[in-house]
């Protein structure tokens, strides 16, 4: 299973340029459990920039939950979310070191605001 994180704002956000990588990604890659953790401004932050409206918002994510390999986790504790997944895929900062404990891959997708 892996777990994918995205935001859109502040310097971190990366759901403006890999939303539609990720979906087709999912699709093609039916045999990948993946778990969709939506940062909790994700939706206001998409709405207010004007990138997605309120109703392309929702297609989006009841199109990926309708995918057999997608399932949403809007829950606020994620420890033994990370317990049980084989990598994290994120863009979120925190999540750097929070993941690191499970020992396994994490890919920290990189703002164009923001380097390391």
């Amino acid at each position: 299973m892996n777990s994918a994180s995205f935001y859109l704002g502040g310097n971190f956000g990366t759901f403006d340029r890999n939303f539609s990588f990720f979906k087709e990604y999912i699709k093609k890659n039916e045999s990948i459990l993946f778990c969709l953790k939506p940062h909790p401004n994700l939706k206001r932050a998409l709405i207010n920039t004007g990138f997605l409206s309120y109703d392309q918002y929702e297609n989006y994510m009841n199109e990926l939950i309708s995918f057999q390999n997608v399932f949403l986790y809007d829950e606020g504790s994620y420890i033994e979310l990370f317990k049980h997944s084989d990598a994290m895929i994120t863009d979120s900062v925190s999540f750097l070191s929070e993941y690191l404990p499970a020992n396994k891959p994490l890919l920290f997708l990189e703002s164009d605001w923001y380097a390391f």
